[in-house]
């Protein structure tokens, strides 16, 4: 079930039934107040959003015109437009008069005929959700007014409207619970009706399609009608503040990890891919819905991503070569000389994403993370040319890297892996290289910050299990929820260490790995 929406009236009667949606669930709600009601209830749920905002613009490349539209907007708001936009405003309403609402092919002439119009205007002024949402999807710009007696219903003098929680971030918002007269005047005033932009959040946009789509197309018939009528892949939007893409770079081998099944919509594929994982992958979309994720592996299947590639995602898996890579660089000797001695070795399948790392980072710059790290937040609040400490002043990690290309230290750091291999220590040549050369104060020398432990290594690997899934009080918990909450960028989760925890059953309640693993989500139709 998805986009379920629960008004106050029927409550009670959910209530009397709720084992039927219990047997159902996960269930898919349209606003935050019918996820909360239903949690209350016992229900497994999750914010899906209106499938409204599943629309696309009814005319590929339509070309945008000069109108402003005002759709049910009451004569008192109205007021409080700038006297320009009020005079050469469009006023629309959605609801039909006469025998013509009576029609079924009237009604739907009649919406086409709103989306037609909504998909090329320059900007809708709303207090009407069902007009918002289908703009949003569109990529037009609305401003909504969050008011008391709100046409479709919700909403008194007193308390906003249930139908709209959840969905305020998504547009330019007037809320006249919060906002003085004077206030909204102001605000109205000083908004850009010139070029207004779309969406301010198309991180939510985008989140809340995802998650309707993972479930839409595990149904055949709904999958590929999608793919027919060009419904997905769902539209790029361009970044808001213009900056370049984001680059993440992620490894994944089968080599030395546990082999799983892992069912995801129609499909099989038998790799290690669990939905930790996905997570690590989702965490970065999450923070980061422009970014681009490469997918290092020789292993997992190009349609591997399927469904985050549809949902408007830039992602790939792309093959590596190491001999290929390695040309015309420090390593290359390498490969030359010592790599068919060593490539059999016991530590080998984790010494070859340790040079890996160093090449990817090398020849093109960007993020790399292990694929059991978890992001906490943007990457824009970290100087370029960073790694941490593992444990502060000892061992650096290379399970979080962000280099721009060519970097003297990547360099150094490909000489030194060439020269000195040591095939009989798993760490010597990861941590131990990166320590080596960046200790003694050498980190200046090569314009590199390491940052302390609690910037992507909070929990040491000892500890992880039981520090992150096991703890829910205490003084180190609540020492490490505030290190969380307030310092850490990202969370690596050791699964050496901690790989059984969550594959076969719900994570503990309370625990801050329960909080880590299912608050950045992009498919968050599973609660883990």
């Amino acid at each position: 079930m998805l986009s379920m929406h629960i008004g106050n009236a029927i409550k009670p009667m959910i209530s009397k039934n709720i084992e039927y949606l219990r047997r159902k669930s996960p269930i898919g709600c349209r606003d935050t107040t019918s996820l909360e009601f239903l949690r209350q209830q016992g229900v497994e749920s999750f914010f899906s959003g209106c499938l409204t905002l599943l629309m696309q613009n009814t005319t590929k490349d339509a070309k945008r015109n000069e109108i402003i539209y005002l759709t049910d907007v009451n004569d008192e708001v109205r007021k409080l437009l700038p006297l320009e936009i009020q005079q050469k405003g469009i006023l629309l309403a959605h609801n039909m008069n006469g025998a013509a609402r009576l029609n079924k092919f009237s009604r739907f002439k009649a919406a086409y005929d709103l989306i037609e119009k909504y998909s090329k205007a320059k900007l809708v002024v709303t207090q009407r959700i069902h007009s918002a949402l289908p703009c949003v999807a569109m990529g037009t710009p609305v401003i909504f007014i969050n008011s008391p007696n709100m046409p479709g219903g919700g909403g008194t003098k007193s308390e906003s409207s249930p139908r709209t929680q959840g969905f305020h971030e998504l547009f330019y918002i007037v809320d006249l619970y919060k906002m003085s007269i004077d206030e909204a005047k102001v605000w109205l005033h000083n908004f850009d009706w010139h070029d207004p932009h779309p969406t301010p959040s198309s991180s939510l946009l985008k989140r809340l399609r995802a998650t309707s789509w993972n479930i839409i197309r595990q149904k055949n018939a709904l999958h590929e009608a999608a793919l027919k009528f060009g419904v997905i892949p769902f539209p790029h939007f361009i970044p808001p503040d213009g900056n370049k893409q984001d680059l993440f770079h992620l490894i994944f081998t089968t080599k030395g990890t546990r082999v799983i099944n892992l069912f995801h919509g129609k499909e099989s594929v038998l790799s290690s891919l669990n939905w930790r994982h996905w997570r690590c992958i989702e965490s970065i979309f999450y923070h980061h819905p422009f970014a681009k994720v490469i997918v290092h592996s020789n292993t997992l299947p190009h349609r591997t991503f399927g469904v985050l590639k549809e949902s408007g995602y830039d992602i790939e898996v792309r093959r590596y070569n190491l001999t290929k890579m390695v040309n015309g660089t420090p390593a290359q000797s390498f490969m030359t000389g010592k790599y068919n001695e060593v490539k059999d070795g016991k530590y080998w399948y984790s010494h070859e994403t340790d040079l890996l790392r160093m090449l990817i980072l090398y020849k093109m710059g960007g993020v790399y993370m292990d694929i059991d790290v978890i992001l906490v937040r943007s990457i824009r609040e970290l100087p370029v040319n960073v790694v941490g400490y593992q444990s502060n002043g000892k061992i650096m990690n290379g399970a979080f890297m962000y280099f721009e290309k060519y970097h003297p230290f990547l360099n150094k750091s490909l000489e030194h892996f060439a020269k000195n291999y040591n095939q009989y220590s798993w760490a010597a040549n990861g941590p131990l290289l990166i320590t080596s050369i960046l200790h003694s104060n050498n980190s200046a020398q090569y314009n590199v910050s390491v940052l302390d432990q609690l910037a992507f290594y909070m929990f040491p690997y000892y500890r992880v299990v039981d520090e992150c899934f096991q703890q829910t009080s205490g003084k180190t918990f609540k020492k490490n929820m505030k290190i969380f909450k307030e310092k850490t960028f990202a969370v690596h989760l050791y699964s050496k260490y901690s790989a059984a925890q969550g594959l076969n059953q719900k994570l503990k309640e309370g625990t801050i790995c329960k909080n880590l693993l299912n608050s950045f989500c992009v498919l968050c139709d599973k609660w883990y």
